[in-house]
C-alpha cells in the first residue's frame, strides 16, 4: 500500500553522470535491488551503489551491463562490457576475478541466481549456467516442431544450404526437410556456394570460408571480385541517400547515363518522395576515371588507407576548427580542457599511428534508434551486371562513408577506396543528404572524438570498440 515508502534521489538527481549533447539518454531506472546494507541501481545503463541509510551514489569500478543477487549467498553477480561474469561480495571490491575465462556469446537479457549458481539467457536465446566450475552454454532445441525454411537458401548440385542467423542447415535437393549442420559464433547475412561442401559466408562485415568437413569458419580474402564486370562498358550509375524515421522520410537520388563513349551525364535528380528536378544540377563524370577506380578496388579489395592517403590540407584543418567552435556552442560540456584538446588535434595528426583509421571506421555507434540513414550507389554495365555500394548507420556517419559494403554477383566485401568516395562526392550537389561526410574536416572530428573520450575514459555510448 506504499504507506512505508519514501522517495530517494537517483544518481541523475545527484549529478553522478554527465549527459553529453550528442549522446542518446534514457534516465529511467532499469533495475534496483537491496543488497545487505546497500542499494544497487542501473540508471541510463550505468550501475551505481549506495548505503541504504545515507543515499550517496557511487559508480562501480567496472562498467556493468547486468547484475543479479543470489539471496542465499549474498553474492552479486555482474556481467561486464566484455561479457564476462564476475562475482562481488562487496561493492567496494577492487580485485575482480571472473568466474570463468569463457565469455558469453551474446548480450544477456535475463539473469537469475540461486545457491551459488548464475543462470543467463542471452539475446540469441542461448542459456548459460555459470559457477565456480566454469561456464556451460546450450541452445534449446526441440523435435516437436519441424525446422522452418531458412532465411537465406542456396542450391548446390546435390545439397541445398540454408542459413538463419548463425544456424547452418542442409537439405537434400528437392526435399523440404532441413537438418541443422552447425551453429557458428556470428550472424551470417549472406553466403555464396562454391560447391556442395564449401561456402563463403558474409557476416560481421567479413568473409569466411566454411566447409562441411572442418565445420569451422576461416577468414577469407576475396581475389579480384569485380573482374568480369570490366568485360563491357559502364552505361549508367545512380547515387541515393535517405533518412527515415517515425516523423520524417527524406531522400535524394541522382542518376547518370552514358552520353558518348566516355562521358556520364546527370539526367535526373530526385528530392523527397516525388519531386523531380532535371534542370538545376548540370554535371558530368568521366567513365574512364570510374573504371580506373573500380579496377584499383578489384586489385586491392580491402586495402585500408593510411592517414596521409586522405591528403589532409591546411584548409581542412581550418574547416575542422570552425566545426569545433560550432559544436562547443551547443555542447553542455563546455570546458577549456575540452576546447584545448580539440584545438590540439590538427597538430597530432602526423604523430598518430595508421591503425587509428581502422579504429574509427569500426567504432560501433553503441546506439539504436527508430531513425536510420542509408547511402547507396549502383553501377551498371552493358551486359546488365550491377555493382552495389552501400553504407547504413543510425546517427553518426563515418568519414567519407568508409568502409563501403560492396556486393557483386553474390560476393561481398568491404571497400576503403578514398578515390571512389571522392568520385561520388563530385557527382552529387551541395544540398545532397550526407554531403558533409565527404570532407577531411569530418575525418579529423571523428579522430578527435575518439581520442578525447578514450583519454578521459568516460562512459560514451556513441563509441564502443
Amino acid at each position: 500500500n506504499w504507506k512505508t515508502s519514501k522517495k530517494i534521489p537517483t544518481p541523475f538527481d545527484q549529478k553522478k553522470y554527465k549527459i553529453l549533447s550528442d549522446q542518446y539518454n534514457d534516465n529511467r531506472i532499469e533495475k534496483v535491488l537491496i543488497w545487505g546494507d546497500y542499494i544497487v541501481v542501473n540508471q541510463n545503463g550505468i550501475c551505481f551503489y549506495s548505503k541504504k541509510d545515507k543515499i550517496e551514489w557511487k559508480k562501480f569500478e567496472i562498467p556493468i551491463l547486468k547484475f543479479e543477487l543470489d539471496q542465499s549467498s549474498q553474492i552479486l553477480y555482474v556481467v561486464d562490457r566484455n561479457l564476462t561474469v564476475i562475482p562481488f561480495s562487496s561493492p567496494t571490491e577492487l580485485v575482480f576475478q571472473p568466474l570463468s575465462k569463457q565469455k558469453l556469446k551474446a548480450y544477456p537479457i535475463d539473469l537469475t541466481a540461486i545457491n551459488h549458481v548464475l543462470y543467463i539467457v542471452d539475446e540469441e536465446y542461448g542459456i548459460y549456467k555459470v559457477d565456480t566450475y566454469g561456464l556451460t552454454h546450450a541452445i534449446p532445441y526441440t523435435s516437436d516442431k519441424k525446422i522452418p525454411e531458412p532465411d537465406v537458401i542456396k542450391q548446390g548440385e546435390n545439397l541445398t544450404w540454408g542459413i538463419t542467423d548463425n544456424h547452418i542447415y542442409l537439405s537434400e535437393n528437392n526435399d523440404n526437410d532441413w537438418y541443422r549442420q552447425n551453429v557458428i559464433e556470428f550472424h551470417v547475412d549472406d553466403f555464396r556456394l562454391l560447391d556442395d561442401s564449401t561456402a563463403i559466408l558474409w557476416g560481421e562485415q567479413k568473409n569466411y570460408r566454411y566447409t562441411l568437413n572442418d565445420r569451422q569458419p576461416e577468414p577469407y580474402a576475396p581475389q579480384n571480385p569485380l573482374s568480369n564486370f570490366f568485360d563491357s562498358p559502364v552505361t549508367s550509375f545512380s547515387v541515393k541517400s535517405g533518412s527515415h524515421g517515425c516523423f520524417h522520410n527524406e531522400s535524394n537520388e541522382i542518376e547518370y547515363k552514358l552520353a558518348d563513349n566516355d562521358s556520364l551525364v546527370a539526367y535526373n535528380l530526385l528530392e523527397g518522395m516525388w519531386k523531380k528536378d532535371t534542370t538545376t544540377f548540370k554535371n558530368g563524370a568521366d567513365s574512364r576515371l570510374l573504371i580506373e577506380i573500380l579496377q584499383n578496388i578489384n586489385a586491392n579489395p580491402e586495402n585500408i588507407p593510411k592517414i596521409r592517403d586522405f591528403g589532409i590540407t591546411e584548409n581542412d584543418k581550418e574547416n575542422y576548427l570552425k566545426a569545433v567552435d560550432k559544436q562547443l556552442e551547443r555542447d553542455k560540456e563546455k570546458t577549456s580542457t575540452k576546447k584545448d584538446f580539440y584545438y590540439s588535434v590538427p597538430q597530432m595528426l602526423d604523430t598518430l599511428n595508421d591503425d587509428i583509421i581502422h579504429k574509427i571506421l569500426y567504432l560501433r555507434e553503441g546506439i539504436w534508434s527508430t531513425s536510420s540513414n542509408d547511402f547507396s550507389i549502383q553501377i551498371n554495365n552493358q551486359n546488365g551486371n550491377t555493382i552495389y555500394f552501400s553504407k547504413d548507420y543510425y546517427v553518426h556517419p563515418n568519414p567519407w562513408h568508409l568502409p563501403w559494403h560492396v556486393e557483386y554477383r553474390g560476393q561481398h566485401f568491404n571497400c576503403y577506396s578514398i578515390e571512389f568516395s571522392k568520385f561520388i562526392n563530385d557527382c552529387i550537389p551541395d544540398n545532397f543528404i550526407d554531403k558533409k561526410v565527404f570532407d577531411n574536416s569530418w575525418l579529423i572530428m571523428r579522430i578527435a572524438d575518439y581520442l578525447y573520450y578514450k583519454k578521459h575514459n568516460e562512459r560514451f555510448k556513441r563509441f564502443s570498440e
